[in-house]
């Protein structure tokens, strides 16, 4: 192959021996066939590896159909550089549709030190692929694939297949069918666990053991004590008196045993121990000590129950107060009626017949019974009454006030309710 250096690349600055390549970049190389140019492609690496040696890489992975017979290099600045062509005009390279078309070439420069040769045969193959730098690369044989030391070939689908696992290396093995495993005569096939628990399954089954007998008539025989492990500890233990640090027999102790409470050897059951309890298990009354029951809060409530018992909790459950300033409330009990007292003052100016209203310090949950009014501190010497309105409700006091003059009006309330 023919590598024409173009004066117009010798201009970009090459000199093969002196200071290199250097100062420019190729970044694109236009694909002929003859004289129809095909496409450019991006250069997706360069590598200047010595002087006189310039790695390039393009690809084309799309599905163009097309012979390349041509190769023109520019350079970043769009400079024509080189063009590379057999010179025969022959196809360098070709791309099938599905198959991705890979440039990986090594163009070796030489000139004579301070000239550059415009023309000349200038060598272009593709390097040893490694793991950092595209290129070709041997397809392995099959004993090479098999080995563990080659790490520069490359290996087909068709070797890669071949190399199969044994004891003394790792590859490729096909799963044994259950029939395989069954026989257990394979030894180049896998056994996955599913197939290994189903032939244990029918290992283990009693009718697959062979060689057992088929029936299995009783013999008289006879054994030592000393023969049946722990049968003398057991006897010991059977025969001599329970205490409190050693197990053995004990007697059932009577009624009477147990209500004198002395016996230290003789043994309580459920039914005697029963039977002593009730006799000082009892209910308290008014004038027997016992046991009570604690009332629920509805039996507290309702005041009617004499034969439970009152917490303090339960006592004063719903008790409530608020005794701070002058306005404030007291609720009580359920138990003691619910009853709500609650109280304040209230100011305000008037002149002739008003009308006021003031929310209650909390809401009577079924009725206000009754409102007291009274007079507190009018100031200005201000003549007035204050009257309670039928309009009030159980949250709040509607009051009336008849002034003969403009003045501040104050008056107090006790309110009751529950």
């Amino acid at each position: 192959m023919s590598l024409t250096i173009h004066q117009s690349g010798i201009d970009a600055a090459i000199n093969a021996q002196a200071s290199g390549f250097a100062g420019v970049t190729l970044n694109r190389v236009d694909l002929y066939n003859g004289s129809s140019k095909i496409k450019p492609l991006t250069l997706k690496g360069v590598q200047v590896i010595e002087p006189s040696r310039i790695y390039v890489v393009a690809q084309d992975s799309t599905t163009d159909v097309y012979d390349v017979t041509k190769m023109q290099f520019y350079t970043d600045g769009g400079v024509l550089f080189a063009t590379a062509q057999n010179d025969d005009g022959s196809t360098i390279q070709s791309k099938a549709a599905n198959a991705t078309l890979l440039l990986a070439h090594q163009l070796n420069l030489s000139a004579n030190p301070g000239t550059v040769a415009p023309s000349g045969n200038v060598s272009i193959y593709a390097p040893q692929a490694t793991e950092s730098l595209l290129g070709t690369a041997e397809i392995a044989t099959q004993s090479e694939a098999n080995g563990s030391t080659d790490d520069t070939r490359i290996i087909t689908p068709k070797k890669l297949h071949n190399r199969t696992a044994t004891e003394s290396r790792r590859g490729i093995a096909e799963v044994a069918t259950q029939t395989e495993t069954n026989a257990g005569t394979d030894d180049s096939r896998l056994v996955t666990p599913k197939k290994l628990k189903a032939w244990w399954d029918g290992v283990r089954s009693w009718g697959n053991i062979t060689g057992k007998p088929s029936v299995y008539p009783p013999a008289a025989h006879n054994h030592t004590i000393a023969n049946v492990d722990g049968l003398q500890t057991a006897l010991d233990e059977g025969t001599r008196q329970a205490t409190e640090s050693q197990r053995g027999q004990a007697e059932i102790a009577t009624q009477a045993e147990v209500n004198a409470g002395t016996d230290h050897q003789r043994m309580v059951t459920p039914k005697t121990l029963k039977s002593r309890l009730s006799s000082f298990v009892r209910n308290a009354t008014e004038s027997i000590s016992g046991f009570i029951k604690i009332g629920t809060q509805d039996e507290i409530n309702s005041g009617s129950s004499g034969n439970v018992a009152v917490t303090p909790s339960k006592m004063r459950f719903g008790f409530v107060a608020s005794l701070s300033g002058h306005i404030g409330y007291i609720i009580f009990p359920k138990w003691l009626g619910g009853f709500i007292l609650q109280w304040g003052r209230h100011s305000f100016q008037t002149s002739g017949n008003t009308t006021q209203s003031h929310s209650f310090p909390v809401t009577f949950p079924n009725q206000c019974m009754n409102v007291i009014i009274g007079d507190w501190n009018n100031s200005d010497n201000t003549e007035s009454s204050v009257r309670l309105r039928s309009s009030t409700t159980n949250s709040r006091l509607d009051v009336h006030c008849k002034s003969a003059s403009l003045g501040s009006t104050a008056f107090s309330y006790l309110a009751i309710g529950f």
